[in-house]
C-alpha cells in the first residue's frame, strides 16, 4: 500500500529500528493485534520508545474486518515524575505498559475497538501523514 502511494526503499527484510522506509524517507513501525476473546480489546506488543521510526501503525485484526491507529513517534512522551512512557494524539492519552516487570525496553499498548479506525480510511490517511493529499 505505501508502496503505491509513496515508494518503499526499505521494506523491513533486514531488521533496523522500522519496518518500512519510504522514497520520502519517512519510516513507519507495524504492529498487528487481534482481538481479545473476552473484550474489545487488542494488546500491541514490542513496541520500543527509543528506536528511531516517524510513526507507529497500529492494525488491529477482527473476526470480519480490519482496523488501524496511526500514531507520530513524537507523540510517545516519558513522564519522568510517573517513570511511564504515554502515547498522547489531541485528548487521547495511553499508557505504554512494560512487557513484563523486568522488561523496561519494550512496551505495549492496550487499545479499544472504538479507538481503532476502519481500514478504507488507511490510505487517505497515509497520504495526509506523508504530505501528499
Amino acid at each position: 500500500m505505501l508502496n503505491a502511494i509513496d515508494g518503499v526503499i526499505n521494506d523491513g527484510i533486514i531488521h533496523d529500528e522500522y519496518d518500512i522506509m519510504t522514497k520520502s524517507g519517512v519510516s513507519f513501525e507495524v504492529k498487528t493485534a487481534r482481538k481479545g476473546r473476552t473484550n474489545n480489546t487488542f494488546q500491541f506488543n514490542g513496541i520500543n520508545p527509543r528506536y528511531n521510526y516517524d510513526f507507529l501503525i497500529c492494525l488491529g485484526v477482527c473476526e470480519d474486518q480490519l482496523l488501524y491507529r496511526i500514531f507520530k513517534k513524537d507523540k510517545i512522551h516519558y513522564i519522568h515524575k510517573e517513570r511511564k512512557y504515554f502515547m498522547k494524539q489531541n485528548e487521547f492519552k495511553k499508557q505504554l505498559v512494560p512487557m513484563n516487570p523486568d522488561n523496561q525496553v519494550n512496551y505495549k499498548l492496550t487499545l479499544n475497538l472504538k479507538e481503532l479506525k476502519e481500514i478504507t480510511n488507511l490510505i487517505k490517511e497515509l497520504e495526509r501523514v506523508l504530505g501528499l493529499d
